[in-house]
């Protein structure tokens, strides 16, 4: 026997060791992990874009009311 022969077999060994059903269960919780992960980021990305959308439009219009002051009611 070899050393390239005995090598051989621990890894038949250890693919028969592998179950199906495990390894599938893995791969289904990983996907839907990085499906949550990414939607995550998404929701993340989102929430900042409308907080400084919203704080730009609250400075846009302190400074135009500042500026131009109160309407006239003449």
């Amino acid at each position: 026997m070899t050393v390239l022969d005995s090598r051989l077999e621990a890894v038949s060994r250890r693919a028969d060791e592998i179950r199906i059903g495990r390894m599938l269960a893995l791969v289904i919780g990983g996907l839907f992990f990085g499906l949550g992960w990414l939607v995550a980021k998404v929701v993340w990305g989102v929430w900042t874009g409308l907080r400084w959308t919203l704080a730009a439009v609250m400075l846009g219009w302190e400074q135009g009311w500042v500026s131009r002051g109160p309407a006239r009611t003449d």
